[in-house]
């Protein structure tokens, strides 16, 4: 069955859609993580705030050549995301996604928690970069 459009024109033949976002609901500031990345990871030295990120992003990619077909061509067709993106914070940030829907549907995703320490600390080691 294919349904033209989203904008409410549903009836039993065409029943509406349903979007899940599958995303945590409860958002975790970076500010708050990065003390445990840079205390859990030895190698890093500090953490750059994200504009400070995006600007040497932006610097590194206007330096060097590259094709768009290959996998570093396609990779920066993700810039303009982080420019949308670019902040520091997420509890200002431009993308939020409504997980209502999701959370209704799945128990476990409408009893998650925000991402936590143990968690980061967690992932860090099962990624070996501890």
């Amino acid at each position: 069955m294919h349904r033209e459009s989203l904008n409410g024109d549903a009836t039993p033949a065409n029943p509406p859609t349903r979007v899940f976002h599958v995303v945590n609901p409860f958002k975790a500031s970076w500010t708050d993580l990065a003390h445990v990345i840079q205390k859990t990871i030895a190698s890093i030295d500090g953490l750059l705030p994200y504009s400070d990120w995006l600007n040497l992003l932006k610097k590194s990619i206007s330096q060097i050549e590259v094709s768009e077909g290959t996998p570093l061509g396609r990779a920066m067709t993700l810039l303009p995301f982080f420019e949308k993106l670019g902040l520091d914070e997420p509890s200002t940030a431009a993308v939020v996604l409504d997980s209502t829907v999701t959370r209704a549907a799945s128990p476990t995703l409408g009893a998650l928690q925000a991402v936590s320490e143990d968690w980061l600390v967690n992932w860090i080691k099962q990624w070996g970069l501890e």
